[in-house]
């Protein structure tokens, strides 16, 4: 049986040696991950992991916690950033536990805040909307591309304020052209077709977003209900349930 130990920490307390075990893992999914390295380490600030005991780091999950106010609210958002799990460990749910440690990190903290904390994020795949609903709630767009009027307000502050203005559409959710020297391996972009039809999954072709051409959709969720959360515990550590 393989153990893996997890650890949590801040972004700017990675060495050298992290980085580059971080690196390998990405090569495995883009064409070339340098770039793509970069920009998250400055959009994140915190980082959830596992390693291997007496070996690498073979999932991660990052994230970027910050304040956004306005003249009737101050509200914590939470940017979901770069994850990445080393193939040969998937059946061992690690990118799942990773997302659940930080959801659980955040539901505490939501206790400290009369507005429910904000969950966003931006995507090269539609996929990512038949996975985060079975963690997170109220999570926009919809497959078929629609969303809220109060998520549109929400997501349009959210690129005001990260100065992401100058890539946005006519919808809300989409980004064009913002991460154009960001490219998916081959097998990877096969695969996330593969799913897309077999899920009849069109959101990507109803918003006209390219991958290729460094287009994006963004994302926008709430943290679970208890019971939500307590279910997604149960699924993935039944050991705990059990004791």
């Amino acid at each position: 049986m393989i153990d893996f130990k997890l650890f949590t920490s801040s972004i700017a307390d990675l060495n050298r040696r992290d980085l580059e075990e971080i690196t390998h893992l990405l090569q495995d999914y883009y064409e070339e991950p340098t770039e793509l390295l970069l920009s998250e380490l400055k959009k994140n600030n915190r980082i959830y992991y596992y390693r291997k005991i007496g070996g690498k780091i073979e999932a991660f999950f990052m994230t970027g916690w910050s304040e956004m106010s306005s003249e009737k609210e101050e509200r914590v958002i939470i940017y979901l950033g770069l994850s990445c799990v080393n193939n040969q460990y998937k059946e061992n749910k690690l990118g799942s536990k990773l997302y659940y440690t930080f959801t659980k990190e955040a539901l505490q903290l939501q206790s400290n805040y009369s507005n429910p904390i904000l969950l966003f994020g931006t995507t090269a795949t539609p996929v990512i909307l038949l996975t985060l609903p079975k963690i997170w709630d109220k999570v926009e767009p919809n497959l078929d591309g629609s969303y809220s009027k109060h998520g549109e307000k929400i997501i349009r502050q959210i690129q005001k304020e990260l100065d992401l203005e100058k890539f946005s559409t006519y919808h809300p959710y989409v980004l064009k052209k913002i991460a154009v020297k960001t490219r998916y391996a081959d097998f990877e972009r096969r695969r996330f077709k593969d799913i897309c039809k077999k899920f009849d999954l069109r959101t990507f072709e109803i918003l006209d977003i390219d991958e290729t051409q460094g287009d994006r959709m963004m994302i926008l969720c709430n943290l679970p209900s208890e019971i939500k959360f307590q279910e997604l515990e149960r699924k993935l550590f039944p050991q705990i349930q059990d004791a």
